[in-house]
């Protein structure tokens, strides 16, 4: 899924699909205005379209922005003993957008667990979160995650994407099958040298931890 986001994104330097993410479509309420010339009985606007706070920008920074806000505020949700670093913590929010609630890293990989236990009323703000997520770390694994330079960076990443590619497959009657899970943190680490994640998210350890050290000097 963040891939074809960011293909869209490298295309036409935004994506605002309605094929992932929090598909309902949420409107404002009803709106008067006064229109000069306009008929004396009156019309009817139609109520504004109220999209999710990740769709601000269409993506047009790979969801940079509102990832690194939504990591400080859940830095600064979670206080005290229960606090283990800055970098693993997000906010999410319920669909009245008052009650808010932190999610955990790591989430991706064997060992990811933010994601599962959320309550319904977060499900929404959940999708666009992790579609978000998803396409951050990519376009931060191909630019930043390789090595010291871009053009490193970009030929590790199409050596991953050729080995998902030329990996054996079970066979699914014609039909695209997925990588199976039990080698899908092998193929990561392979190519990196890295784990995909680890559950402390060591900058040194795991490539997701790495790019949560990265999110909050990303511009």
């Amino acid at each position: 899924g963040g891939l074809s986001v960011n293909l869209v994104i490298d295309l036409f330097g935004e994506c605002n699909t309605r094929v992932d993410g929090d598909l309902r479509e949420r409107r404002s309420d009803a709106r008067e205005v006064f229109v000069p010339g306009g008929l004396s009985e009156g019309g009817i606007l139609p109520p504004n379209l109220a999209d999710s706070r990740w769709r601000e920008f269409h993506g047009k920074h790979h969801f940079l922005r509102m990832l690194k806000e939504s990591q400080k505020n859940g830095a600064a949700s979670v206080k005290g003993k229960d606090r283990k670093d800055k970098v693993r913590y997000f906010q999410l929010l319920a669909d009245d957008e008052i009650q808010k609630t932190v999610t955990e890293a790591p989430m991706l990989g064997k060992g990811a667990a933010g994601l599962g236990t959320l309550p319904p009323e977060y499900f929404g703000d959940r999708l666009e979160f992790a579609r978000s997520y998803s396409s951050a770390f990519l376009y931060w694994l191909r630019e930043k995650g390789g090595g010291r330079k871009a053009p490193e960076s970009r030929q590790k990443f199409a050596d991953l994407l050729r080995t998902f590619a030329n990996s054996e497959l079970p066979d699914a009657g014609g039909i695209l099958a997925e990588v199976p899970e039990s080698n899908f943190d092998e193929i990561f680490a392979g190519a990196y040298d890295r784990l995909l994640s680890d559950p402390e998210l060591d900058p040194d350890v795991s490539l997701e931890g790495a790019f949560l050290h990265w999110l909050p000097k990303a511009r």
